[in-house]
């Protein structure tokens, strides 16, 4: 057992804590932290997860997050940087192309006469057109014939048709409003940098919520539990790709996710925005649908 991982444990007991209770406040999953107190950390999904869990597992505990990692750096996996190669390639100078030489007979002395009589062409063929055209339209007849009258039947049909479609506009105008409202979510987000981590979500409720986690930037853990301790969705979330959890029928739900800057969450479209800047977030989501 390492010595990082005894004074873990040691905290832990001091809070008369159980790891079943630790597992329930940190989210993160009994194995992980049993492997955590063992110095076992091979066992952990990665070293930047490794590192998170260990923060959060000490905060929880009553330590101080940044001293621990201090403290014990040599005991604790680095995160490795990886350097894209097409940055370096981007990074190349491109060689400059030449300029391309105009041809000796566009700058020549005949070129312009020829360019001179296609233009006094063009106007003289467009001034043609035009006159005769003028001409044309002096000699149409008028057709001064009285129009054909409509019967006042034709004139009724005409104008019911009309109300029957305009009706029927008002009533699909009327309904897109209906499903627009019904789409409408809101989300109240506690104060910048408060003790709160309760977000209220309010949803008509017709509204089939979806909780949608888009990992844009990087890989990320998550763990998403019901009020009643039930795992909605656990794992992995590799860079790139996205996680939907149904909260449709939940009225509160938890929500941990490391490496929440690389992180995207959405509530059917609606954006959620995090109080805190914390690498890993636990938060809650109250949900109301009336």
């Amino acid at each position: 057992m390492s010595e990082l991982g005894n004074l873990l444990k040691k905290s832990r007991k001091e809070k008369k804590m159980t790891l079943d209770e630790l597992q329930q406040k940190t989210k993160i999953q009994k194995r992980y932290l049993e492997a955590i107190e063992q110095g076992n950390f091979s066992v952990l999904p990665g070293d930047f997860y490794t590192r998170a869990f260990i923060r959060t597992y000490a905060e929880v505990v009553g330590l101080d997050g940044d001293e621990i990692m201090a403290t014990y750096r040599n005991e604790l996996p680095t995160i490795k940087t990886e350097v894209n190669a097409t940055d370096t390639t981007a990074t190349r100078e491109k060689p400059k192309k030449a300029p391309r030489e105009v041809p000796a007979f566009l700058l020549g002395k005949g070129f312009k006469i020829v360019l001179a009589v296609m233009v006094v062409v063009i106007v003289g063929a467009l001034w043609w057109m035009l006159y005769n055209k003028g001409q044309t339209s002096t000699d149409t007849v008028v057709d001064k014939s009285p129009a054909t009258s409509i019967s006042i039947d034709e004139a009724n049909k005409s104008g019911e048709s009309k109300v029957e479609s305009s009706s029927k506009e008002s009533e699909s105008s009327d309904s897109k409003e209906e499903d627009q409202d019904a789409g409408d979510v809101k989300i109240s987000a506690p104060d910048k940098d408060s003790e709160s981590n309760v977000y209220e979500i309010e949803a008509p409720k017709s509204a089939k919520l979806k909780l949608v986690l888009d990992a844009t930037s990087g890989d990320s853990w998550n763990s998403i539990t019901s009020s009643t301790g039930e795992s909605l969705e656990s794992g992995l979330l590799a860079s790139g790709n996205k996680q939907e959890v149904e909260l449709s029928g939940q009225t509160s739900v938890n929500v941990t996710v490391g490496n929440s800057q690389a992180l995207e969450v959405t509530i059917d479209g609606e954006k959620l925005t995090f109080a805190s800047d914390s690498i890993t977030q636990n938060i809650t989501l109250n949900i109301t649908q009336k």
